[in-house]
């Protein structure tokens, strides 16, 4: 993927308001991306308070995409376990949830460095 080309993120999580702060500063930091359901990468959370988390959600992604679409969890746990979960299951990277709005900017500012300068993802 070349930068400025449309770039498709599946949200993956329980919060609305996380869709919609994503959404919000993604179309400043990173105006390309389209926040939706065709992606080229999904962000996952772990914790949906139900009994099915993000980690049991992770293979029905997967194959739903066959594989072709990298996962990546974000989470707000640190937790070790999930972590460990997260990889075994597939993911090809857990992050934290950042704390307030300015954490945000940055981790979208990083993700998109990420994707575009550093990863090659399936076409």
């Amino acid at each position: 993927t070349t930068q400025n080309q449309p770039f498709d993120v599946l949200v993956v999580d329980d919060d609305p308001s996380i869709y919609d702060l994503l959404h919000m500063v993604g179309q400043r930091e990173f105006s390309e991306a389209t926040f939706e359901q065709l992606p080229h990468l999904v962000l996952l959370d772990i914790d949906f308070h139900q009994e099915k988390d993000g980690i049991d959600w992770l293979p029905m992604l997967q194959a739903r995409f066959q594989k072709k679409v990298p996962v990546v969890i974000f989470s707000q746990s640190d937790s070790q376990q999930h972590i460990q979960q997260a990889y075994q299951a597939g993911a090809v990277a857990y992050t934290q949830k950042p704390d307030e709005l300015r954490g945000w900017k940055d981790y979208v500012v990083a993700m998109k460095k990420f994707w575009y300068e550093t990863a090659t993802i399936p076409q």
